[in-house]
């Protein structure tokens, strides 16, 4: 088993799902589904999906590695599969690990529900009122500093909760 992985492996699936169904994804989509898989993944297995931290920004919940390997195509459908730095071999390459037919299968599950969501679709999703964003974004002066993280407890917390509403809330 790989999950936990780096969110950049988990957008680069959702890119590949994207192509086989005709989807195209832009940054802000890509943030989103990486979010709500990790939130979902949270709740089922117990256990963050990504390494990564997700940061509360303006325009929602982000992965600022992530953000920063797709910032170059804007609003703009991705093209090109996300890349990261490899160490060991001294190169950039693509962002890939060896996942297993349980974790695509619960990656193709969260796509099949949200894949077809516009980014504002699912922003509505990711902005829900006294969600893991908004009560971070909206903490009182003092409480919360410019992207600060958004923790993997409050994510679960809320998920575990709310998740049967995340699937009809749209």
């Amino acid at each position: 088993m790989t999950f936990p992985c780096d969110a950049r492996v988990v957008a680069n699936e959702f890119l590949d799902m994207g192509d086989l169904a005709g989807t195209a994804l832009t940054n802000m989509a890509l943030q989103k589904l990486v979010y709500l898989a990790h939130g979902w993944h949270v709740v089922r297995e117990g256990r963050p999906l990504a390494t990564n931290h997700f940061e509360a920004w303006k325009m929602g919940p982000v992965v600022r590695c992530l953000y920063d390997a797709l910032k170059g195509y804007g609003d703009q459908p991705v093209k090109d599969r996300v890349k990261w730095f490899n160490a060991l071999e001294n190169r950039i390459e693509i962002a890939r690990a060896p996942l297993d037919d349980r974790e695509r299968g619960f990656l193709a599950e969260l796509f099949n529900k949200y894949g077809r969501l516009n980014a504002f679709q699912l922003s509505r999703l990711t902005h829900a009122r006294g969600g893991p964003w908004h009560r971070v974004w909206n903490a009182p002066p003092g409480e919360i500093f410019f992207n600060q993280r958004i923790s993997d407890d409050l994510i679960g917390e809320y998920f575990q909760v709310h998740v049967e509403n995340l699937k009809d809330d749209l």
